[in-house]
């Protein structure tokens, strides 16, 4: 598999790239210009996070506000990026630490469903598509820390199937209990 994602366009190369920088690197020798983006821009979301840590910037103003805290972190770029490729320092920028307790409410309340799917009927057909929803919430979820917003639409379909994967409502008691233990 890593011999696979080094062979990917664009993301290869750029690994690489990283690496020797990381083996090789000299102060103030080259380094490519798109880790140095993405470093500036998650140091900058930190800071925008670090000044409204509650409430954050707003929704979707990341782009608006990263050129007021470009020039004031450590690693400096001509041209800052648009997001941080860091869902969780974007989101956490743009909705402080009260957003992110509202996203792990959302994503914790869609694992729920398929796993009380599993417990509900354990020998149900449905119980590997179950689990396999449930490994795709959690790897999104993983991923996000070198990912962005723009990928929200695959993950949509993803919770789209968590959801159709519900057992019968309501729930018996003793499945939720199981679920609760």
């Amino acid at each position: 598999i890593a011999a696979l994602v080094l062979a990917i366009p664009g993301v290869g190369n750029r690994l690489l790239a990283a690496l020797s920088d990381i083996m090789h690197g000299e102060s103030g020798g080259h380094v490519d210009p798109s880790v140095l983006g993405r470093v500036a821009a998650q140091q900058e979301a930190a800071m925008m996070w670090d000044e409204r840590p509650f409430f954050g910037f707003g929704p979707n103003t990341f782009r608006g506000q990263v050129i007021n805290f470009a020039g004031r972190v450590a690693v400096a770029v001509r041209e800052p990026t648009d997001a941080p490729h860091n869902m969780y320092l974007q989101f956490g920028a743009e909705s402080g630490s009260l957003g992110l307790i509202g996203l792990s409410a959302v994503v914790l309340g869609f694992l729920a469903v398929p796993v009380l799917a599993i417990i509900a009927d354990p020998r149900s057909a449905d119980r590997v598509l179950a689990a396999g929803a449930c490994a795709a919430i959690a790897g999104y979820m993983m991923a996000s820390v070198a990912l962005h917003l723009s990928y929200f639409r695959t993950f949509a379909v993803v919770l789209a199937l968590a959801m159709g994967l519900a057992p019968a409502w309501p729930v018996p008691a003793a499945t939720v209990r199981k679920f609760v233990c």
